[in-house]
C-alpha cells in the first residue's frame, strides 16, 4: 500500500514545538520507515512533529514512534526517523510486551541511524 493522507490523524495541532499525529496502515513498519513514504504529507508535517504509527495491523502488528526531522512542501520533502520500532507480541485485552523491530531507528534518507534527543537525519 501507499501512504494515505486520510490515515494521518492529528491528535494535537499547532503547538509551539510540535504536533502529534496518529497513522494506521496495513504496510509493515519497515515500509513506513522507507525513504519517501511520508512525502505526500510534505505540506502537512513540520520539523519536530511526532507520528505514532500503527503498522501491519492484520499480519504483523507493530508500533513506530516517528519524528519528522525535515519537512519542506516546496521541495516535496519529508524526512523521518523511527525512535521506537516496537513489535506487538500479544494484544486484545491480554498482557503484552514490546520488542524492538529489526531495522528500526533508521532515517528515511541514508546515513547512520541515530537515537535520542537531537537525533536528526542529515
Amino acid at each position: 500500500m501507499a501512504f494515505s493522507e486520510q490515515s494521518l490523524v492529528p491528535l494535537s495541532r499547532e503547538t509551539q514545538f510540535f504536533s502529534l499525529f496518529s497513522y494506521e496502515t496495513e504496510d509493515s513498519l519497515e515500509r513506513v520507515a522507507a525513504r519517501g513514504y511520508f512525502r505526500p504529507a510534505a505540506g502537512l508535517l513540520r520539523r519536530r512533529d511526532v507520528i505514532v504509527v500503527y503498522a501491519g495491523m492484520e499480519d504483523k502488528p507493530a508500533i513506530g514512534l516517528f519524528v519528522v526531522t525535515a519537512a519542506d512542501a516546496k521541495r516535496n520533502l519529508v524526512r523521518v526517523a523511527d525512535f521506537a520500532g516496537l513489535e506487538i507480541l500479544r494484544s486484545g485485552g491480554h498482557a503484552f510486551r514490546l520488542l524492538p523491530v529489526a531495522g528500526a531507528s533508521k532515517p528515511d534518507e541514508g546515513g547512520p541511524a541515530k537515537r535520542g534527543r537531537g537525533a536528526e537525519a542529515a
